[in-house]
C-alpha cells in the first residue's frame, strides 16, 4: 500500500513550493514475511559463527598451536560442539587433523538447515493482496 501526501511550503520571500511525499506502507502479509526471514537469517548467522569458530579450531590443531592465549579460548568455547563426536571420531596417532570438529560442523550446518526449514514449514510466507 502506498500513501502520497502533498505538502505545500511558502518561504519568506514569496516562493511557493510544493513537495510530493511518498512512504510505503507494508502490508501484514509483507511484515509477516520479513519476521520469517530475519529469524531464518538469525539461525543461519548464528550456524555460521558456530562453524567459524570450529573452522579456526580445525585451523590450529592442523598447524599446531598451543593451547595458550586465544587458542585456549577458543577450544574452551568449541569443545562443547566436539565433545559429543570425539567418543566416535578419536584423533588418530601421527596426525593433527580433528575429524570430529570437522563432523561437529557437519552436523551443526545439518541441524540449521533443519531449523531454517521447519521456521519454513511453520511459519510459511503469506501470499501478498493484490
Amino acid at each position: 500500500m502506498e500513501i502520497r501526501k502533498q505538502t505545500t511550503y511558502h518561504s519568506a520571500l514569496g516562493d511557493t513550493r510544493v513537495v510530493e511525499v511518498e512512504r510505503h506502507v507494508l502490508s501484514p502479509s509483507e511484515r509477516h514475511n520479513m519476521r520469517v526471514n530475519g529469524l531464518i537469517q538469525a539461525v543461519s548467522a548464528v550456524v555460521a559463527f558456530i562453524n567459524a569458530l570450529l573452522l579456526l579450531r580445525i585451523l590450529f590443531t592442523l598447524f599446531g598451536a598451543t593451547a595458550t592465549g586465544f587458542a585456549a579460548s577458543l577450544y574452551t568455547i568449541t569443545d562443547p560442539f566436539v565433545r559429543p563426536f570425539q567418543v566416535s571420531f578419536p584423533a588418530v596417532a601421527g596426525t593433527s587433523l580433528d575429524v570430529a570438529a570437522i563432523v561437529a560442523m557437519i552436523v551443526i550446518a545439518l541441524i540449521g538447515w533443519g531449523i531454517a526449514s521447519l521456521i519454513g514449514l511453520f511459519y510459511r510466507p503469506i501470499e501478498s493482496e493484490l
